[in-house]
């Protein structure tokens, strides 16, 4: 009985963080559409809040499927890092959904304190993938390539977009959560 319940929760850990990727993915090839393409149905009213609600949609997906995977890191001997990025994610979540409500409404913030939400939550999604790494690393849940892959990616880009006016690139965050997710789901 305890061994379907190991399976059950990580196929379902894997298909919200899998989940979490196909919303945010979505909302960002609506937003290319939009913007690159200059797509005539991209000016159609509501679509600009269909690709906005899409990707912070597809974030606390992914905060739930990060919750998830951290039951399983902690089952496998993680004492805190998976914590530590749970509670980093789910702040950042917070922090760009505010960032994304504002952008939405008409009285929104003013664009640099939006500015400064979506960078925080940047560095707060960064550093809870990193620590995710860490606590994969250290449990060997899932296969070390994907920890050490989890850390470098997370704190590299970090550190790359620090130096950038516009460091908001939601693929970006989908690393972790589309690696785990598929491994997750393969592996049960």
């Amino acid at each position: 009985m305890l061994g379907q319940a190991w399976l059950s929760a990580r196929g379902a850990t894997g298909g919200l963080l899998l989940v979490s990727c196909v919303l945010v993915f979505a909302g960002i090839l609506m937003y290319g559409t939009r913007v690159f393409l200059h797509a005539p149905f991209g000016a159609q009213p509501g679509y600009y809040q269909w690709e906005r609600w899409l990707i912070v949609s597809g974030y606390f997906a992914l905060a739930l499927g990060l919750a998830g995977l951290g039951r399983l890191l902690r089952q496998a001997g993680d004492p805190l890092f998976s914590d530590l990025g749970l509670t980093a994610y789910v702040m950042g979540a917070v922090v760009l959904t505010v960032a994304e409500v504002s952008w939405l409404t008409a009285a929104g913030l003013p664009d640099g304190l939006t500015g400064a939400l979506v960078r925080i939550f940047v560095a707060l999604a960064f550093l809870s993938h990193a620590a995710y790494g860490g606590a994969l690393l250290q449990t060997g849940l899932l296969p070390g390539w994907l920890g050490w892959a989890t850390v470098i990616w997370n704190v590299g880009w970090l550190l790359v977009l620090a130096r950038t006016s516009d460091p908001y690139y939601p693929i970006l965050h989908l690393e972790l959560p589309l690696l785990a997710g598929i491994w997750l789901l393969l592996n049960r």
